[in-house]
């Protein structure tokens, strides 16, 4: 599997993992929101409209695109990421606000995956 392929699959996987916590007991990843999401869309299928949900979804969407087709243009993969990250950005707020160490670390891999992609089509750009 070459690099054009692993690290848009390993951001859309690091994108999953987004860890959330509200409330009191009361805790997710993104996978099982998404589930969840579309476990009952069939009886509210606005609920894809809200913006938080709406573009990390259309990212990942994007995500998937630049994985099956490596030759995706360098806006497919900066929209990708910067789609997801409207929803990074809020999980890391309410981390810091909260003090929740657990909501700012699973920020982590989504931000290091996509600096490091960024990083990886720049210089193999550079070098053709």
């Amino acid at each position: 599997m070459s690099k054009t392929t692993l690290y848009p699959l390993l951001v859309l996987l690091s994108s999953f993992f987004l860890y959330f916590e509200w409330g009191t007991e009361q805790q997710s990843f993104l996978w099982q929101m998404e589930l969840e999401l579309f476990q009952k869309l069939g009886s509210n299928p606005g609920s894809l409209l809200h913006p938080l949900i709406f573009l990390p979804l259309l990212g990942q969407m994007l995500l998937i695109y630049c994985a099956l087709k490596p030759k995706a243009s360098r806006i497919a993969r900066i929209s990708a990421i910067v789609l997801i990250a409207s929803l990074v950005f809020f999980v890391a707020l309410g981390g810091i606000m909260a003090g929740n160490y657990k909501m700012v670390l699973s920020i982590l891999p989504f931000i290091i995956l996509s600096i490091l992609w960024l990083k990886s089509s720049a210089s193999s750009k550079s070098q053709a």
